[in-house]
């Protein structure tokens, strides 16, 4: 008797663990005793999704719809998906790899390139090798003859993790200066090239 006990509360556990993990789109049906708060989820989560789909440089302004969504429903792959590409085109890049691992998690099919999300947002944590093994299972998944370009950005992201693991093995001490107010606000100013005779200097700025 106890030892059928212990085996039904595993097994109830384990159900229970499994049902938590299932992906849950936003449809109505599965709300059905929360019927008010899903209308305002649901809301928030198609607004966000508008948003988004205007393209990336829109994703950082559809972040605080998708969150209360979330909030609500954080069982849904495309949602955490969405959260994740969202975070990493903002100043939250570093939130973004849970997002992509809870959507895999969730549906392993969530987007073609999310094997390339994971790996990038491994790369931004300097954790190189899974980098590399998801760029290089992206990389599977790519056409030798119509993904030239996709290939070749796979494979510079892995040149970058070999290179970043052998500098980060023999770390080198740096100094960055601050170039004066006619350069350097208090906004992101990053990517600077320097001309050979160093008169000229072109950087990105976001401001």
């Amino acid at each position: 008797m106890r030892k059928f006990l212990t085996t039904l509360i595993v097994t109830c556990l384990f159900l229970g663990l499994n049902a938590q993990k299932k992906d849950t789109p936003f449809e109505k049906d599965l709300f059905k005793d929360r019927k008010d708060e899903f209308k305002e989820a649901k809301k928030n989560f198609d607004e966000g999704k508008k948003i988004y789909d205007k393209g990336q440089a829109r994703y950082e302004m559809a972040i605080p719809y998708l969150e209360k969504a979330y909030d609500f429903n954080p069982n849904y792959s495309l949602l955490n998906y969405m959260l994740g590409r969202c975070y990493m085109s903002s100043l939250y890049k570093f939130k973004s790899l849970d997002k992509f691992l809870a959507a895999y998690e969730l549906n392993n099919a969530v987007s073609k390139d999310i094997h390339l999300m994971i790996g990038h947002a491994y790369h931004l944590k300097y954790n190189w090798d899974k980098a590399v093994y998801h760029y290089e299972l992206y990389r599977k998944t790519l056409n030798q003859k119509n993904d030239v370009a996709e290939i070749e950005l796979v494979n510079k992201k892995i040149g970058e993790c070999a290179t970043g693991k052998k500098l980060q093995a023999k770390p080198e001490r740096v100094w960055v200066d601050n170039l004066g107010k006619n350069i350097n606000t208090e906004y992101p100013e990053y990517s600077p090239f320097i001309s050979d005779d160093e008169s000229v200097i072109v950087f990105t700025a976001r401001r």
